[in-house]
């Protein structure tokens, strides 16, 4: 679950263990309650970085950063 402020990165995350779903909220953020649920069903909090990026970019970056570090791009040609 992307969400500005968590303790963990994706990249840091992905190191370890590629996430198999990638959760990308609305504009403005996840609601509190909503966020409550995730982590009750276990969903881990993760951030991209410092910024704020729109829904549209955060989820296209979160694809880059996941094949960059735990993807495609760690492959040989």
């Amino acid at each position: 679950m992307l969400a500005p402020g968590a303790a963990e990165s994706l990249a840091s995350l992905a190191t370890r263990k590629p996430p198999k779903h990638l959760l990308v909220g609305p504009e403005g953020g996840f609601t509190d309650d909503e966020q409550s649920l995730a982590a009750h069903l276990g969903i881990l909090p993760v951030h991209l970085g410092r910024r704020i990026l729109r829904a549209e970019t955060a989820a296209l970056a979160a694809l880059a950063t996941l094949n960059a570090v735990a993807g495609d791009a760690r492959q040989d040609a």
